[in-house]
């Protein structure tokens, strides 16, 4: 009798310790974050979609600068465009552009940073593999009103 539960028992085991490992290897092991950039808390980026952050900073002296980052393919950043407050003091007033001057580009043509005839800034990004283009537009800096779209390029 002793020896049938001892049987039982050491049959147990093994299944009571699967079963713990099971439950353990279920149970998260660090905190995932799955949300837009702009609704992260972690993140600070003006822009909620593409392969670009837009930073519009407060700088210690109390100006402020452009500054846009490309997401590379790795899901690290790369500085594309910085605009001091000094840099964006000397582009034209809105009165004196007809409808826009480019401000900056990137080498490759990717990032182009906008000032427009409303007074507004606007990034275009892209086309990406998929033709897609990331358009943001912006007032001031730090940025307000902002707006975001994208298009299909020859659609």
């Amino acid at each position: 009798m002793v020896r049938q539960k001892f049987l039982r028992f050491s049959m147990l085991v093994p299944l009571v310790g699967s079963l713990v490992v099971l439950a353990a290897s279920a149970l998260p092991s660090s905190t995932a974050f799955a949300c837009l950039p702009c609704n992260c808390t972690e993140h600070r980026s003006v822009n909620c979609f593409g392969p670009y952050a837009l930073y519009t900073p407060t700088e210690k002296d109390q100006t402020c600068s452009i500054d846009i980052w490309s997401i590379e393919v790795d899901g690290q950043g790369k500085r594309a465009i910085k605009l001091t407050a000094a840099e964006l003091a000397k582009l034209p007033d809105a009165a004196d552009i007809e409808h826009y001057v480019t401000v900056e580009q990137t080498k490759d043509d990717f990032i182009s940073l906008y000032k427009l005839s409303s007074g507004q800034y606007q990034i275009n990004v892209g086309p990406d593999k998929e033709g897609k283009v990331y358009v943001i537009d912006f007032t001031g800096c730090p940025a307000s009103d902002v707006t975001e779209s994208t298009f299909v390029v020859g659609q």
